[in-house]
């Protein structure tokens, strides 16, 4: 008797607008009870996962590792790349930022909270300190 390999399946995770990778990753893990080791040895991309949840992008994702990890996670590579932050974008690592009135509409850390370019901020934050005024 043949035995045939079991194909895993997951809990599918969408996306939110503007989301972070390290927030998708996390969210995908915790809906699919898995470690960062097992999203790793899955997806063939070891310790990146890591990194990424880290927000660790040295070295930069390829197009090769965000088309194995878009075939467990069922997201397309292009929607992935958005999780990123744009190419030649330096982001601010340390604290970690989040707005809290953007947060509290949707719960999901936001890409744009962390890169240097302080024009992409979002506009809660210009109205937060205006009504503080």
């Amino acid at each position: 008797m043949e035995s045939k390999e079991i194909q895993p399946w997951w809990f599918l995770v969408q996306p939110l607008a503007g989301e972070s990778i390290s927030h998708f990753l996390g969210r995908f893990r915790r809906e699919n009870e898995l470690t960062v080791t097992m999203m790793g040895k899955l997806t063939g991309l070891g310790g990146a996962i890591a990194r990424w949840e880290k927000f660790r992008f040295i070295p930069a994702p390829t197009e090769e590792e965000l088309t194995a990890l878009s075939e467990v996670v069922q997201v397309e590579v292009e929607r992935l790349w958005q999780m990123f932050p744009p190419k030649g974008v330096g982001m601010k690592h340390r604290p970690i930022r989040l707005c809290a009135a953007c947060y509290d509409e949707e719960r999901c850390h936001k890409i744009g909270w962390l890169v240097e370019d302080d024009s992409v901020l979002l506009k809660a934050w210009v109205n937060i300190v205006v009504g503080m005024s």
